[in-house]
């Protein structure tokens, strides 16, 4: 770089007095980034909304145009509303589900609506199909209750997913006009065709007596039976001692504390170490070495020991006799 003289006799470097560009911080550029995406889909950058008839709605906390907000929603308003059309949908809906349709309150205030009032503020909600269909089928319900003559009544649809009505002036069967669906209003249940009051109620009452039963036999069945630990079927012990044999699977195991007979770490192998702890299979045993041949009296203890002193095996009553030799192989 090509060295300047000063006035004082040192140098200094070329354009050393130029400026010198700084790059902008995390919270500018992020700033930048906001900015730019604000203007893109069409929104005023952040500081600048209120200047240009902005404001923030009351339920949602979003920011708009202010021609997205009801000048005045009723008659009886004393300020400008602060809901957005959006909120003023979902308010309509909630209103209709649980009211009449002439019952229809301010999102704010909660002063009841006159039809032109609603029909004003519906203009600017986008998606009204459904909103305006659910409350001209509930002032046209509305009307025929009022017109209705001597013996005639409105049946509102028994279905807890339908909203539709008719008019019975006679008879006992009733066919909703919107779901299609038939009930007999003598007894209160859905349509039995070919089949009488009587008859309906009592098949009822014998399928719900044996849905009760059935709920019973299982219930009972799982207090008084246990899991198989290797097939998971359902047994049953109706005596005799803890050495079960699955009838499903034929995996032998302790009824109370589910260890494998077989296997390395087999009660066969391993004795009554092998049972869980606290399991009464556990508890030590004694009882006189039997010798080669000697047959096995049931309930009796059967010791086999390399040493022919530790007590190794205890055989319960279901066990065969000659499984006394001393040649058996627990592990087969």
């Amino acid at each position: 770089m090509t060295n300047l003289n000063t006035d004082s006799g040192l140098k200094r470097p070329l354009h050393s007095e130029s400026p010198i560009k700084q790059i902008p911080d995390d919270a500018q550029l992020n700033f930048n980034v906001t900015i730019k995406q604000a203007l893109s889909d069409g929104r005023e950058p952040p500081g600048k909304r209120r200047k240009r008839g902005y404001e923030e709605c009351a339920l949602c906390c979003e920011e708009l145009y202010r021609n997205r907000f009801p000048n005045m929603p009723h008659a009886t308003a004393t300020n400008g509303c602060k809901t957005c059309f959006t909120c003023w949908g979902r308010h309509f809906q909630q209103e209709l589900e649980a009211k009449d349709w002439d019952k229809l309150g301010c999102v704010q205030c909660g002063t009841i609506l006159t039809t032109e009032e609603y029909d004003r503020i519906a203009r600017s909600i986008k998606d009204t199909k459904q909103m305006n269909a659910t409350l001209q089928r509930k002032a046209a319900d509305s009307y025929l209750r009022q017109d209705l003559g001597d013996g005639e009544c409105f049946v509102t649809c028994p279905s807890s997913t339908c909203k539709g009505g008719a008019i019975m002036a006679d008879g006992h069967i009733f066919t909703c006009p919107d779901c299609k669906a038939r009930y007999c209003f003598s007894c209160n249940t859905p349509m039995h065709e070919d089949m009488t009051c009587e008859a309906f109620l009592e098949l009822q009452k014998r399928e719900e007596e044996k849905e009760k039963e059935e709920t019973l036999a299982s219930e009972t069945l799982k207090k008084h039976s246990k899991e198989c630990p290797k097939c998971k079927a359902r047994l049953q012990k109706n005596g005799g001692c803890d050495h079960i044999t699955c009838k499903m699977c034929k995996h032998e195991f302790c009824w109370l504390c589910f260890a494998p007979y077989r296997g390395a770490n087999g009660i066969l192998v391993k004795g009554n170490i092998a049972h869980e702890d606290g399991c009464r299979g556990d508890e030590s045993i004694t009882g006189e070495l039997l010798v080669p041949g000697e047959l096995l009296v049931p309930g009796q203890v059967l010791l086999l020991g390399d040493d022919r002193t530790e007590p190794r095996v205890r055989f319960g009553q279901a066990e065969n006799a000659t499984r006394a030799h001393v040649g058996f192989d627990p592990q087969n």
